[in-house]
């Protein structure tokens, strides 16, 4: 498995849908997507991108985004395997929320914003499964 970050200057500039909201800073999402997909996150982006997948302010529409991967979608508050997890640790910074890959293993994630593996210090609130 590669780890990307969200930061890369390969993508980093790339925007989210029709917006002007760039993967630098709000692109921890489709990282964290493409990580779980085995896709460099620009790939991922365009086919996104031209599956119109991001609403008008940028957030990822979940079953248009796994319609486009042939997968199914579901939220979760129970972790089943490796996946996408939530957490509001910076909801009084910028961002209300922030998603990394869980990697279903002693807790240990790889967080989009440095692309490393680490141990989980997030509070973790939700689970996004892609099948």
């Amino acid at each position: 498995m590669s780890y990307y970050c969200q930061k890369d200057p390969n993508w980093g500039n790339l925007t989210l849908g029709n917006t002007k909201l760039t993967m630098a800073r709000y692109g921890c999402y489709v990282t964290s997507i493409a990580m779980l997909e085995g896709i460099q996150p620009d790939v991922l982006l365009d086919i996104l991108n031209k599956g119109n997948a991001f609403n008008n302010q940028g957030a990822l529409l979940n079953v248009r985004a796994a319609d486009l991967l042939n997968r199914s979608y579901e939220r979760s508050f129970m972790p089943e395997g490796m996946c996408i997890a939530e957490t509001n640790f910076y909801i009084n910074r910028v961002f209300s929320q922030h998603f990394f890959l869980w990697l279903n293993d002693r807790n240990k994630i790889v967080d989009p914003l440095t692309g490393t593996r680490k141990n989980n210090n997030y509070k973790i609130v939700s689970y996004r499964i892609f099948r």
